[in-house]
């Protein structure tokens, strides 16, 4: 022991035989130390490591369906006629992604040889109404599928009338797809009338609401 001021200090001294053995246990403890900071800072970036595999995000999306209609139309009967009112028959194909259409009819004249400036025709007969037949539908409120022709209208060059407009609902769920049967009466009233073939036009406007 010795005396420095008033502090004192210890000296502790090992044999040789111990000092040997006390420096390897120094050196093991540092290895130790070293190996727990290691070990410490492995696990660190691991962890932060595993936060950052899995991440998730969600937004909603919407698709809209617009109004969608068209319309077809089949081959006409050809009646072979001398005089009198007669019936053209012209079936159409109504396809609409709603349940309520409303149609209307544009009937021509019929023109001799598809000419129609030809002096020679056979008349829509305006006195009687336009039969618009669905197969699977009727006419909404106190219609009875039949349109009255209001006024006149034409195709190209090709002159006649047209009905109002008239609301009909399909009896399928939420569409309108089907045949619909348009009966159109001309009246020929002339016994003179040239032979030949007589031809015009029958339109189907159809409309949906938005």
């Amino acid at each position: 022991m010795f005396s420095m001021g008033s502090r004192i200090i210890y000296a502790i001294s090992f044999p040789k035989s111990l000092s040997k053995e006390v420096n390897l246990m120094r050196g093991l403890f540092r290895s130790l130390s070293v190996v727990m900071v290691a070990t410490v800072l492995v696990f660190s970036i691991a962890t932060t490591s595993s936060a950052d595999q899995h991440a998730t995000a969600t937004k909603r999306i919407v698709a809209r369906v617009m109004p969608n209609v068209s319309v077809s139309a089949a081959s006409p009967n050809v009646p072979e006629i001398q005089t009198g009112r007669f019936l053209v028959l012209v079936p159409f194909r109504i396809d609409a992604n709603k349940q309520n259409v409303q149609i209307q009819i544009c009937a021509t004249n019929l023109y001799k040889a598809d000419d129609p400036s030809s002096e020679f025709m056979i008349p829509v007969d305006d006195s009687r109404q336009v039969s618009v037949v669905p197969a699977n539908g009727i006419e909404v409120g106190d219609g009875n599928n039949h349109l009255p022709l209001s006024r006149m209208c034409s195709i190209g060059d090709f002159k006649g009338f047209e009905t109002v407009k008239g609301e009909f609902e399909s009896s399928q769920r939420g569409h309108f797809s089907q045949d619909v049967l348009v009966d159109v009466t001309y009246k020929q009233g002339d016994p003179e009338l040239p032979i030949g073939d007589y031809s015009g036009f029958v339109q189907m406007k159809v409309w949906i609401d938005p």
